[in-house]
């Protein structure tokens, strides 16, 4: 596995110049670290005394920029255009050959992982990723109350909601529109006739489906953006359910407590 980790003011530091300024390219020092079949490139604040290099670079492409520098170890592609909010890579070192890069690892709030899916033979085949400015418009007036890093902060942690009732399904709306990528749903019910009055995202063709999965797919349609749920579908006691928390940064519990009447 080959991945590059930066920290995030750094890579926000490295993109502000790269799409500000004139040039379609900045070269980034970068250290290495292996360990077993893994390597890491690291990379490192300008002007750092290293001898390897990754060049930072834009283009309308998915496919690799020629000539690339020979003393360059890798390459992060940033599509622009049609391409735009991709993101591809590659590591060149002399005692590896032409690999793909597989994601990059932000240190940082939510020390988020964003994986690369590639295929060399067909060229690199970028993933997905939220533009960076069509963002910061989208959630301009979320980002101007907050500020900028602690929005940023917000959207990239995991959220685990523990129930999607009324309550919970309504926080997943509020969380995925927020600009939050990554939830975590847990409830072994079913959705049933009374959920849909109060019930947000469920309509009719839904009832019988678990309510995660049914939520899962109604964010998904609403928020038009690339939002990872995963919908875990038994109680919260049971094992599957606990290890799936165990991945979250942040969980809130929306399980109905029962009423003394429905108890007595």
């Amino acid at each position: 596995m080959y991945w590059l980790t930066c920290s995030l003011p750094l890579l926000q530091q490295y993109l502000q110049t790269l799409w500000q300024g004139r040039t379609t390219s900045v070269r980034c020092p970068i250290g290495v670290s292996r360990w077993q079949e893994h390597l890491e490139l690291l990379v490192a604040a300008p002007g750092s005394s290293v001898s390897r290099t990754l060049l930072l670079a834009r283009a309308d492409t998915s496919t690799i920029p020629h000539p690339v520098p020979l003393d360059c170890a890798g390459l992060l592609l940033l599509g622009t255009g049609q391409q735009r909010g991709r993101a591809s890579g590659f590591v060149r070192l002399p005692t590896t050959p032409l690999a793909p890069l597989h994601g990059i690892r932000l240190v940082g709030p939510g020390m988020p992982m964003l994986p690369l899916h590639q295929e060399l033979a067909s060229g690199l085949s970028p993933w997905l990723l939220a533009p960076l400015q069509s963002a910061a418009t989208r959630w301009s007036r979320t980002i101007g109350a907050l500020g900028q890093e602690a929005w940023q902060r917000l959207v990239r942690l995991r959220y685990g909601i523990i129930g999607v009732g009324r309550s919970g399904s309504q926080l997943a709306q509020a969380l995925a529109r927020l600009g939050v990528a990554r939830l975590t749903l847990i409830d072994p019910d079913q959705v049933e006739l009374h959920n849909l009055g109060e019930m947000a995202g469920v309509t009719t063709a839904d009832l019988g489906q678990p309510k995660v999965e049914a939520l899962a797919t109604a964010l998904q349609a609403a928020t038009g953006q690339t939002l990872e749920v995963v919908p875990v579908s038994t109680s919260i006691t049971r094992l599957h359910a606990l290890h799936a928390v165990q991945a979250c940064d942040f969980l809130v519990s929306c399980v109905a407590i029962p009423s003394p009447a429905m108890t007595s």
